[in-house]
C-alpha cells in the first residue's frame, strides 16, 4: 500500500505549477521523470500517469500557452554509409522517457527537424521556434538559442535543478574545452520522402572528466534563487526563467569552463592520449637529409590527416627546416570543413572462416580504409563487398580511400584480391578509435622585399606511400632550401606541408589577411615517376604563374600535358559542413598543380578519388623529383625577374 502522505492529486499538480509562476500564455520547456514523484491518486498505469500530467499542463497553460518537451533520438549517431539511419519526426521514438514519447504522439503536437535532439511542442510559439532551423543541434539559430529570445520557462518535474535544457548550447557558446563539433550524415523524412543530409552535433571527449554534469550549476542557480521549487509527492517541481538561468550559466562558464562537466579540469589532448594511447617514437634524420634519407624514414609512417604518424613526420621535418607547426583543434569550423578527429587503428584483419588471413593492417595499413569505424563479427560475402574499395582500373594497386563524413567500417584491396573473395562468409575485426586531437600544418616562410606571396603547397598525408604525396613534400623541401639561401628575393614564399585538404582550409582560415597578397600557389604531388608532367592551370588560368609554368614545361618536357582547372586535381574540395554559407570563399587562391602521370585516359592514370598507383619506396625515382625541382626553381627565377 502506498503511503497516503506521499500520494498527490490532480489538484496538487495544478496548484504546484501555478504557485511557481506558470501562467496562461507561457512558453514552458518541460523535463520529466514522473516516476520519481511516487503515486498519483487514482492512477494505476504509466499511460494514465502521462495523460494526467498532460491534462494538468494543458489546463495551467491554456490554449494560448506553448508546451515544449525534449524528444531526443540521437538518430544520426547510429548512421552508417552503407545503411543510413532515418529520422522520421512522425515515427522515430523519443529516447528521453515515457512522457516525451507519449506527448509527441498527441494530436496537434509537432516536432523539430533535428535528427539528434528534436523538441516536440504544441502552441502558438512553435512556428517561431521550429521553422527554418539550421542543420545544427547546438549552433547559432538552434531552438535552444531561439528560446533565449523569448520569455520561456524551464520546468523540471521529478528531476532536480541539474537538468538544463540548453546545457550543450551553452557549452557550445562558451567553447568549453571538452566538447567539439562533429559532422554526421543520415536520412531525414521530409514531405514523406527520405532526404540525405549532413548535420552538426557537438560531442564530448570520451573521458570520465568530460561527462556532462550540471549539478554544480543547478545548485548554484538554486542558491541564487533562479530555480524555485515546491514539493509534489515524494519529489519536487522546479521552475526557472529560461533566459535568467541561461545568462547565469554563461557568466559562470566564463569563470569555470569545466563547470558543466564531471571534471577535474585537464588538458583534453592529454585526456584523450591517456584513453587511446599514443606513439612516442621519434624519427631521427641526418642534418640536411637527402630525398632518400627522408623517404626511408617517413614513408613507413601511417600519416593520416590527424594522427601520431603525421605528428612524428612533421616534428622530424621541423629539425630539417625552420618549420613552424600550426595547430588547429578537432571540430574547428574552417569554411566548408569541420576539422576531423584524430584516428587511431590498433589493428585489423579480414579472415576466411578457416582462419586464413586475407587482409591485415599489420601487413599494409592501406588495407584498412582511412577513418574506418570499428567492427567485429562475421559477415556474408555480399555484405563484405559493400565495405571494400578497389581501384576503378588497376588490377594490383591498393587504393587509398578516406572518408570523414560517410562513416562506416571498410577495407581497401586490389582487384586481384577482391576477385578471390569467393567464400560465403568471412570474419572481420577492425579496432579503431576516434579522439579529440589537433590537425597540424607545417610552414616555412621566406620573406622577400615585397609582401606579395607565393605558396608552395605539398601534402604529407597518404600513409605508407611515396609518389602520391610525399614526393611533393621532398620537392618542396628542395625548393625552399634554395630560397632560404637566396640573398635577396623580390617576392615572399611560403612552403606549406599539409595533412590534406582540411589542412589547407584550416591554414587559410587563419591567414585571411594574407589572401589579397597571395600571387598564387604551386601545388606539388605525384612526382616520383619518370613520366611526363601534367600542369593543371589555376581557376583563373591567366596568372603570371600559369604563364610561366606553361612556358617552362613546353620548353623542358615536350610530352607534358596542359589541362584546365579541376580536370585532374581539386585543390579546394568541400568538407560538407552544412553551416558554411559560402560567403567567405577559400577557393579563390589561383593555384597551379604540377604532377607526373601517363596521358589522361591511359590505364595507369590515377583517377581522382583514388590517387594511387603501384606506389612503394622501391618504385620511387628520386631523379624524377629532382628534375621537377629544377623546373620549379627556373619558374621562380623567372618570376623574380618579372
Amino acid at each position: 500500500m502506498p503511503d497516503k502522505a506521499l500520494l498527490y492529486t490532480r489538484d496538487d499538480i495544478i496548484s504546484a505549477m501555478r504557485s511557481l509562476g506558470i501562467l496562461h500564455d507561457d512558453i514552458v520547456f518541460f523535463s520529466t521523470s514522473l516516476g520519481m514523484l511516487g503515486t498519483a491518486d487514482g492512477v494505476s498505469s504509466d499511460g494514465g500517469l502521462n495523460r494526467l500530467f498532460y491534462d494538468c499542463i494543458q489546463e495551467v497553460l491554456g490554449a494560448s500557452g506553448t508546451i515544449l518537451v525534449p524528444t531526443y533520438s540521437y538518430t544520426f549517431g547510429r548512421s552508417r554509409a552503407n545503411e543510413l539511419a532515418l529520422f522520421d519526426p512522425g515515427t522515430t521514438p523519443a529516447e528521453t522517457g515515457p512522457f516525451p514519447e507519449y506527448f509527441r504522439k498527441q494530436p496537434g503536437v509537432r516536432r523539430s527537424l533535428d535528427p539528434m535532439v528534436s523538441v516536440s511542442g504544441i502552441g502558438p510559439a512553435c512556428d517561431g521556434l521550429m521553422v527554418g532551423l539550421p542543420r545544427t543541434s547546438y549552433g547559432a539559430g538552434c531552438i535552444f538559442d531561439r528560446l533565449t529570445h523569448t520569455k520561456a520557462k524551464c520546468c523540471n518535474i521529478g528531476l532536480g535543478s541539474n537538468f538544463t535544457p540548453f546545457l550543450h548550447y551553452a557549452d557550445w557558446l562558451a567553447k568549453v574545452p571538452f566538447r567539439y563539433d562533429k559532422l554526421f550524415v543520415g536520412n531525414m523524412m521530409i514531405d514523406n520522402k527520405p532526404q540525405k543530409m549532413s548535420w552538426v552535433y557537438t560531442v564530448p571527449i570520451l573521458s570520465e572528466s568530460s561527462r556532462a554534469n550540471a549539478h554544480r550549476l543547478g545548485k548554484m542557480a538554486e542558491e541564487r534563487g533562479i530555480w524555485k521549487w515546491v514539493p509534489l509527492g515524494r519529489g519536487r517541481i522546479y521552475v526557472a526563467e529560461y533566459k535568467d538561468y541561461f545568462d547565469f550559466a554563461i557568466a559562470n562558464q566564463k569563470r569555470d569552463p569545466w563547470l558543466t562537466a564531471m571534471g577535474p579540469a585537464a588538458d583534453p589532448i592529454k585526456l584523450e592520449e591517456k584513453r587511446v594511447g599514443t606513439q612516442v617514437k621519434h624519427v631521427n634524420l641526418p642534418e640536411q637529409a637527402t630525398y632518400t634519407n627522408i623517404a626511408l624514414k617517413l614513408a613507413p609512417l601511417v600519416r593520416e590527416t590527424v594522427s601520431d604518424g603525421m605528428d612524428i613526420a612533421l616534428s622530424s621535418l621541423a629539425e630539417q627546416l625552420p618549420l613552424v607547426i600550426h595547430r588547429y583543434p578537432t571540430g574547428m569550423n574552417c569554411f566548408d570543413w569541420i576539422l576531423p578527429e584524430k584516428w587511431t587503428c590498433h589493428g585489423a584483419f579480414l579472415e576466411r572462416m578457416n582462419g586464413e588471413t586475407v587482409l591485415s593492417y599489420a601487413e599494409n595499413p592501406l588495407f584498412v580504409r582511412s577513418y574506418s569505424l570499428s567492427y567485429e563479427g562475421e559477415v556474408s560475402r555480399k555484405d563484405l563487398l559493400k565495405h571494400i574499395a578497389v581501384h576503378p582500373t588497376l588490377s594490383k594497386a591498393v587504393p587509398y580511400k578516406q572518408e570523414f563524413v560517410d562513416r562506416d567500417w571498410g577495407f581497401c584491396c586490389s582487384n586481384e584480391i577482391r576477385k578471390d573473395l569467393t567464400d560465403d562468409r568471412y570474419k572481420v575485426d577492425i579496432q579503431t578509435e576516434f579522439s579529440y586531437g589537433e590537425l597540424k600544418v607545417g610552414e616555412v616562410m621566406v620573406p622577400g622585399n615585397s609582401s606579395k606571396t607565393v605558396l608552395i603547397c605539398t601534402y604529407l598525408d597518404h600513409p605508407c606511400q611515396v609518389n602520391i604525396a610525399l614526393s611533393g613534400v621532398l620537392a618542396g623541401i628542395d625548393v625552399i632550401r634554395e630560397l632560404v639561401k637566396a640573398e635577396q628575393l623580390k617576392f615572399s614564399y611560403r612552403l606549406l606541408v599539409l595533412p590534406g585538404a582540411p589542412g589547407f582550409a584550416a591554414w587559410i582560415s587563419q591567414h585571411k589577411a594574407l589572401i589579397p597578397r597571395i600571387l598564387g600557389g604551386v601545388s606539388l604531388r605525384m612526382l616520383a615517376r619518370p613520366l611526363p608532367h601534367i600542369l593543371q592551370h589555376s581557376s583563373s588560368g591567366n596568372t603570371i604563374l600559369d604563364t610561366l609554368c606553361e612556358r617552362e614545361l613546353r620548353k623542358r618536357d615536350s610530352a607534358s600535358q596542359i589541362v584546365s582547372a579541376n580536370e585532374v586535381f581539386n585543390e579546394f574540395p568541400g568538407g560538407g559542413n552544412p553551416l558554411y554559407d559560402g560567403s567567405d570563399s577559400w577557393g579563390n587562391i589561383p593555384t597551379v598543380s604540377l604532377a607526373r602521370a601517363l596521358p589522361m585516359g591511359d590505364l595507369d592514370f590515377p583517377f581522382r578519388g583514388y590517387l594511387t598507383d603501384l606506389d612503394s619506396l622501391e618504385n620511387a625515382d628520386f631523379n624524377a623529383i629532382k628534375e621537377t625541382c629544377s623546373i620549379v626553381k627556373t619558374i621562380f627565377n623567372a618570376l623574380e625577374d618579372t
